[in-house]
C-alpha cells in the first residue's frame, strides 16, 4: 500500500504518499505472481481434502489444520487479486475491503498453528501414564466445536471492527492507522516467536518429544531452514511497520526490493509448507510412506533402554533381546493391518508371531512408555487368551511376541472350509470366545479389548480358541493420533464410529458380528468401503441379515440380534451371553453322545484338501489335519 498509495477517492484518501514508478511497478508484479501462486496452491489443497472427505463427521486436529490452511490460501488469493486489480486500475474504493481481507489470514494462520500445537500436546499427554482419557483423543469433538466457534467469533469481530473503521464509523481512520500498524507489527513479531519457541520445545527433546529416525531428522532440518526464513521475513515486515518514516528515506528501488523480499519470504514459505508432503507429514506427524520407511536391515537393532528402573523390575523379564528373534518369513502382507506388520519367527525353539508397530515422530522415551504399558496390559494368563512372550524395541518401533497358532485365524479356517460348521462346533467356538472376553471384563481392573474381529480369534492345533491383540488399545489410539488413518472396521460399534470411547458393550457388538461370520462364513460388509459401513449402521441404523439356513438353535439367532442392538444399554453383558451359550451347548451334548454310540462316520471327504492348504502354511501337518477334521467331522471337544 505504501508503494502504490491511493491518489484520490474512497475513505482512505491521503493515507500514504505516492512513490516512484519503479517501486510501484515492482510491487505490482510481485502481487500479481503471488496471486497466481495462491490460486494454484489453493486448487491443490482442495484436492488434498478429497483424501479425508469420508471422515468429515469425525474431524480430528489434523483435518482442522488442513481446512484452516485451505481457507487461509483462498483468502490470501482473493486479497492479492484485489491488490492487483487496484494496482492495474488505479481505483482505491476497495481498500477498506482489502484491509478486512488482510485481517483474516493472520488469524487463520495463527489458528492453524495453535491446532497443530494442540495436536503435539495430544500425543505428548496421551503417551504418559498420569493422564487417563475419556475419549479416543484429548481434543474431544465437543471441545473442538467450542474452539472453532471461538475462532469464528474472532473473525466476525475483526471484520466488523475493520469495516466500521474503514467507513469512518468509529473514529478517523487517518488518525488510527498508526494503531493498525502497531497491531500488525506485534503480530509479525509474536507469530514467529511463539511458533519457534513452541517448535523448539517439542522438537529438540526439552519435553522428551523428539524424532526417531534419520529420515525424520532430515525433514526437521528442512523445516527449520524454512521457519528461519519465514521468521526473518516477518521480523523485517514488523520493523517496517514500526519505523515507516525512516524507511521512507531509503532509495525507492531499495525500498521496493525490501517490500518484495519480505512478501516472498512471508507468503511463499507457506506454499512450501503445503506443497512439500515431507514437511506436512512431519507437521501432522503422519505415518511415513513406504518409500520413506527404514528397512529392517538398515535399522539399528538395539534396545532403546538397556537399564530398567526399580519400577520396571516386574516387567523387565518381558523385554526381549531382538537378537534372539529369528524371522522365518518376510512381511506377511495378508496378516498385516493398517498400523502394523506381522511376521512368523523362532524364539527359544518356539514358533511365534511378531507384530511390529512403527511410530513416526515419537521419541525413544515415549516409545519406551508405550512398551511398558503394553507389557502391563498383555501379561495376562488365561486359557482362551494367546500366550504373551514379551516385547523388543527397535528404532522407532515396538514389536510384540506372542505364541503361534497353527491353523491361523478363525477367518482363515472359515475361508478354507467348504461346508457349514456342525452346530455343536459353531456353538463351542462362540462359547470359547465369550469365555475369553468375559474373563477380561470381569478382572479386578476391567479390561476392554476394543478391537474384536475374526482375524483376532486364532485357532490352535487342537481347535482351541485363542484371542489375540490384548492390551493394544493404547498403542492403536496413539497410532491413530500420529497418522491420517483410523482403525475402524466392520466390527466397530455405532457409538465408537461417532466418536465415543470403546466400552464393554462395544466388545459385545463386535462379538455379535463374529457370530454372524460363523453363520455366514464370509466377512461382514465384504468389499464395502468404510464410508458405506458407517452410513449403513450409524445413519440408517441397519444391520446385516442373519443367515438362518445354518443348523443352529433358534435361541442363538435371538442372542445375536440382542448383541448387535444399536443402543449399548440394550445389549446383554458377557456374563449373560456366556450363560446363554453354555445352556445352548449343553443342550447339544445328548445328540452328540447318541451319534458316538451309533458309530456314525461324519468325516468330510474334503478334509484332506483343506488340510493340504494348512500344510502349505505351516510345517505341523498332523496338527493341521487333526484340526480340520475336528472342525468338519464333529469330534467331541471339551467345553
Amino acid at each position: 500500500f505504501r508503494a502504490t498509495g491511493p491518489v484520490g477517492g474512497g475513505p482512505f484518501t491521503g493515507w500514504m504518499d505516492v512513490q516512484t514508478e519503479t517501486s510501484a511497478h515492482t510491487l505490482g508484479l510481485a502481487s500479481f505472481f503471488l496471486g497466481v501462486a495462491y490460486a494454484g496452491i489453493s486448487i491443490w489443497s482442495f484436492g488434498k481434502l478429497r483424501k479425508i472427505s469420508e471422515f468429515v463427521h469425525g474431524w480430528s486436529t489434523q483435518r482442522c489444520f488442513y481446512v484452516f490452511l485451505v481457507i487461509h490460501l483462498v483468502v490470501r488469493m482473493i486479497t492479492w487479486a484485489s491488490i492487483c486489480w487496484t494496482y492495474f486500475t488505479g481505483k482505491t474504493a476497495w481498500y477498506p475491503y482489502m484491509v478486512v481481507l488482510q485481517s483474516f489470514p493472520e488469524t487463520l494462520f495463527l489458528s492453524a498453528y495453535l491446532l497443530l500445537i494442540m495436536h503435539w500436546i495430544e500425543i505428548y499427554i496421551f503417551t504418559h501414564d498420569q493422564f487417563i482419557f475419556p475419549s479416543r483423543t484429548f481434543f474431544h469433538r465437543r471441545w473442538r466445536t467450542i474452539y472453532l466457534v471461538l475462532i469464528a467469533s474472532i473473525f466476525v469481530i475483526l471484520a466488523v471492527f475493520y469495516l466500521l473503521l474503514a467507513t469512518n464509523q468509529i473514529g478517523n481512520p487517518g488518525d488510527d492507522i498508526h494503531k493498525i500498524y502497531v497491531g500488525q507489527a506485534v503480530g509479525n513479531f509474536a507469530l514467529p516467536g511463539f511458533f519457534i519457541v513452541t517448535w523448539a520445545y517439542f522438537s529438540f527433546g526439552f519435553s522428551g518429544f523428539g524424532y526417531s529416525s534419520s529420515v525424520e531428522y532430515r525433514k526437521l532440518v528442512k523445516l527449520n531452514y524454512l521457519m528461519s526464513l519465514w521468521a526473518f521475513g516477518r521480523l523485517v515486515r514488523g520493523f517496517g511497520f514500526l519505523w515507516s518514516e525512516e524507511e521512507q528515506s531509503l532509495d525507492p528501488t531499495f525500498q521496493a526490493m525490501i517490500l518484495v523480499t519480505t512478501m516472498v519470504l512471508t507468503e511463499l514459505i507457506q506454499f512450501l509448507f503445503t506443497m512439500d508432503w515431507e514437511i506436512v507429514s512431519l507437521l501432522l506427524l503422519a505415518e511415513e510412506g513406504p518409500g520413506l520407511r527404514l528397512s529392517r536391515q538398515s535399522s539399528d537393532y538395539k534396545l532403546l533402554r538397556d537399564g530398567k528402573g526399580e519400577d520396571m523390575q516386574a516387567e523387565s523379564k518381558f523385554f526381549l533381546d531382538p537378537q534372539e528373534i529369528h524371522f522365518l518369513t518376510k512381511r506377511d502382507m495378508t496378516a498385516s493391518g493398517a498400523f502394523c506388520v506381522v511376521q512368523k519367527a523362532k524364539y527359544q525353539d518356539q514358533t511365534v508371531f511378531v507384530k511390529t508397530f512403527r511410530f513416526a515422530g515419537l521419541s525413544s522415551a515415549m516409545i519406551q512408555n508405550l512398551a511398558e504399558d503394553l507389557i502391563r496390559q498383555s501379561s495376562i494368563s488365561h486359557e482362551k487368551l494367546v500366550d504373551f512372550h514379551g516385547v523388543f524395541l527397535t528404532r522407532g518401533s515396538i514389536s510384540r511376541v506372542t505364541s503361534y497358532c497353527e491353523c491361523g485365524s478363525l477367518r482363515d479356517v472359515l475361508r478354507e472350509c467348504t461346508r457349514p460348521l456342525l452346530r455343536r462346533t459353531l456353538l463351542r467356538i462362540a462359547f470359547e470366545v465369550s469365555s475369553g472376553i468375559r474373563f477380561l471384563h470381569n478382572m479386578d481392573i476391567p479390561r476392554i479389548h476394543g478391537n474384536l474381529k475374526t482375524t483376532n480369534v486364532l485357532i490352535g492345533r487342537d481347535m482351541e480358541v485363542k484371542i489375540s491383540d490384548i492390551g493394544l488399545r493404547r498403542i492403536k489410539s496413539c497410532l491413530e493420533l500420529t497418522s491420517l488413518q483410523r482403525s475402524f472396521t466392520a466390527f466397530t460399534s455405532p457409538e465408537v464410529f461417532i466418536g465415543h470411547p470403546p466400552t464393554r458393550k462395544a466388545d459385545v457388538y463386535a462379538f455379535s458380528y463374529i457370530c454372524w461370520e460363523l453363520l455366514s462364513r464370509i466377512p461382514p460388509f465384504e468389499n464395502r468401503s468404510l464410508a458405506y459401513i458407517r452410513d449403513f449402521i450409524v445413519a440408517k441404523r441397519k444391520h446385516l441379515p442373519l443367515d438362518e439356513s445354518t443348523d443352529v438353535p433358534g435361541g442363538f439367532y435371538d442372542l445375536v440380534e440382542k448383541m448387535r442392538s444399536y443402543l449399548p444399554d440394550n445389549r446383554p453383558s458377557l456374563d449373560d451371553i456366556y450363560t446363554d451359550l453354555q445352556s445352548l451347548l449343553r443342550a447339544e451334548e445328548p445328540a452328540a453322545d447318541h451319534a458316538d454310540e451309533e458309530g456314525e462316520d461324519t468325516k468330510d471327504p474334503e478334509a484332506s484338501r483343506v488340510a493340504r492348504v494348512f500344510e502349505r502354511k505351516n510345517t505341523m501337518v498332523g496338527a493341521a489335519v487333526d484340526a480340520v477334521r475336528n472342525i468338519l467331522g464333529g469330534t467331541r471337544a471339551r467345553v
